[in-house]
């Protein structure tokens, strides 16, 4: 994690970019909308989006000025992490799929 320019992380501020959003229950194979998420500047956008039983990875790049997203969902099982969903454009560079959760 880095501290913004000239700002020391503290237990403070530590989470003060976290977003979180309560989706309630859902059933295995259906999603839901909960509103829109401003992309601001830039051309490049990570995320990492965590579920009580999985972690969805979203990745956010510009290519040819527009906008578009690849996104992992994993699972871990013990010491392991395995991948159970994957959806990638054919258009999205591939150099940018890394899904380690680390960055």
């Amino acid at each position: 994690m880095e501290a913004k320019k000239g700002q020391a992380i503290t237990l403070q501020n530590v989470f003060t970019d976290d977003i979180n959003v309560d989706v309630g229950s859902m059933a295995a194979g259906v999603a839901a909308m909960k509103g829109t998420f401003p992309l601001g500047e830039g051309d490049r956008h990570d995320y990492n989006i965590f579920f009580s039983a999985s972690t969805q990875l979203l990745r956010v790049r510009k290519v040819d000025g527009k906008w578009l997203q690849a996104t992992a969902v994993q699972r871990s099982e013990g010491n392991e992490t395995r991948k159970i969903f994957e959806q990638i454009p054919p258009e999205f560079p591939a150099d940018a799929i890394d899904w380690k959760q680390n960055k």
